[in-house]
């Protein structure tokens, strides 16, 4: 609720939102709630109808670096969990996992 009355109240004075955070809002190639769920059903459902009043949303959690195009409202998504904790180089943590079905969302981020 809190994070909701900032963003409504930044956009009010006319300024730009910035939003960080541990959770992802979607992913790629993690895991979300379910196994074939892409998109954090909690901060979607949270931020929906607000996503287009963000103008930048930084997250880590996944231990990768990505710069997502627009989707789901947000103008840019930013992953920034790139550090502390190696993963498998076997692992392409940019590979859409195919077990998520993204038709839902317009598409994959």
């Amino acid at each position: 609720r809190w994070a909701r009355v900032m963003i409504e109240d930044g956009k009010q004075k006319n300024l730009k939102t910035i939003m960080m955070s541990h959770h992802q809002l979607f992913t790629r190639s993690d895991k979300i709630a379910k196994p074939s769920e892409g998109v954090n059903p909690h901060l979607y459902a949270t931020f929906k109808e607000l996503l287009p009043d963000i103008h930048a949303w930084f997250w880590g959690h996944e231990h990768s670096l990505s710069i997502f195009e627009p989707f789901l409202g947000l103008r840019r998504g930013r992953l920034i969990g790139n550090g502390a904790v190696p993963k498998w180089s076997s692992v392409d943590v940019f590979a859409h996992r195919p077990d998520i079905d993204w038709s839902k969302y317009g598409g994959a981020p």
